[in-house]
């Protein structure tokens, strides 16, 4: 039990022990709290996966969940926001890359002529906050590693290297504080407790000692931790396997270590993306806050998904929903028995006047059209007012805000004329 309350050091084969200090102690028993919490949670996991399918997993039949905290931008923003905010914008990027490659595989199997996109890239605030040598974290650990190093100390280097940097701003005041400018939004760290938060402090002597508990669980859960931190090199002397155990780590290392390995896992996958929007701060009822939803919208980046779909074809019908839904407005042209969708859906488009020129292409299978669709929809409703009778007017909302229940169906003819179908319960 020495190891929790000193530091062992080894020098010409003797081991010198320097007690703690009362600071020292507390982080030292929090290490360890904090490494038996993770420890337990990742062996719980491999528990319930090992109940629910005791066969050997596949993983191309695997099926996994991630659930992370959204971008966050409180009135104090430390070291763990820092992380959050930095896994978000890791995230994003793969999100608006993720789209972007879907657009591009939709444009290419319809074989139509599109642009380059251009969005807003990410990837330079995500060079600030994690590229070697000189991203933010990274300078983090290298001032982690200094007996001497202080948290004003770390700042002064942060401002050294990123003063130049239009993603990165210092205030104007000597206060412990900077500024990134993330894809949400610009958002002030404070620099307090930076390297504390930072620092690993569960030294391999306790590791070693957790290992050698006699409690079962809670040996093999560490023994399996100290596998995956040491590595073996070959001796260029002896031509033996010589064991290395790694500089202590840092958490901002494991954290991104963590982050990139969760990356390269998801580019391996199908990921498909939930967002969830809290209508108010409250968790009240029936209460809908533009503001609160909004921000909600732009830290999760939603508002530059948008952006993305509206710069191409973000209306996609398909030959038959789009010529049983608009061949009414064809201006008395009638369809021929042996004429082929793709001729139809053009006749349709083309006979919206040289203005719709530019909203639309017609691909292999779909219709694809930019953000004209809402005057297609008037023009319909413009046709309807003149060939309807009053009752089926009125009729109409009814089915449309109760078409769950019931459905009116209106057939148009090749000439405009409309006639009133059954109604049909559902």
């Amino acid at each position: 039990m020495v190891c929790l309350v000193s530091r062992s050091q080894e020098a010409r084969g003797d081991r010198f022990y320097t007690p703690y200090n009362l600071d020292q102690a507390l982080d030292a028993r929090d290490a360890v709290a904090k490494a038996l919490y993770c420890r337990m949670f990742s062996w719980l996991v491999e528990r319930i996966n090992l109940i629910i399918c005791r066969a050997e997993r596949e993983k191309s039949t695997s099926l996994a969940v991630l659930d992370i905290f959204g971008f966050e931008d409180f009135h104090l923003n430390s070291f763990e926001q820092l992380c959050i905010n930095y896994a978000n914008e890791t995230l994003q990027y793969f999100f608006n890359q993720h789209i972007f490659r879907l657009e591009q595989k939709e444009y290419s199997k319809e074989k139509i002529r599109w642009e380059h996109i251009e969005f807003k890239d990410n990837q330079p605030t995500i060079d600030l906050v994690a590229t070697k040598p000189a991203g933010i974290l990274h300078i983090l650990d290298d001032e982690s590693n200094f007996p001497q190093a202080t948290d004003n100390s770390f700042l002064e280097k942060c401002h050294f290297h990123h003063s130049g940097n239009e993603l990165y701003d210092k205030p104007r005041m000597s206060d412990p504080e900077f500024y990134v400018v993330h894809y949400a939004g610009k958002i002030k760290y404070n620099v307090q407790h930076f390297l504390e938060k930072n620092k690993d402090t569960l030294r391999s002597d306790v590791i070693e000692l957790m290992c050698e508990s006699k409690n079962q669980i809670l040996s093999q859960m560490f023994k399996d931790h100290r596998d995956r931190l040491i590595t073996k090199t070959l001796s260029k002397t002896t031509g033996r396997y010589v064991t290395v155990r790694p500089r202590t780590t840092t958490v901002a290392a494991s954290f991104n270590e963590s982050l990139l390995s969760l990356i390269d896992t998801m580019s391996r996958c199908n990921p498909f993306f939930v967002r969830c929007i809290k209508p108010n701060a409250q968790k009240a009822p029936m209460t809908f806050e533009d503001i609160v939803v909004l921000d909600q919208l732009r830290y999760t980046g939603m508002l530059e998904t948008i952006k993305i779909r509206r710069m191409g074809y973000p209306v996609r019908i398909k030959f038959p929903h789009f010529i049983e839904r608009y061949h009414c407005l064809m201006k008395g042209e009638r369809i021929k028995p042996n004429q082929v969708p793709w001729d139809v859906c053009k006749v349709i488009l083309q006979s919206q006047g040289p203005g719709f020129k530019d909203e639309y292409q017609i691909g292999a299978t779909k219709c694809n059209v930019k953000n004209k669709t809402q005057a297609l929809e008037t023009k319909i409703d413009d046709h309807i007012g003149l060939f309807c009778p009053p009752n089926v007017l009125v009729c109409l909302p009814i089915c449309y805000h109760a078409g769950k229940r019931c459905s009116r169906s209106l057939e148009f003819s090749s000439s405009c004329g409309l006639s009133f179908m059954s109604l049909q319960s559902q």
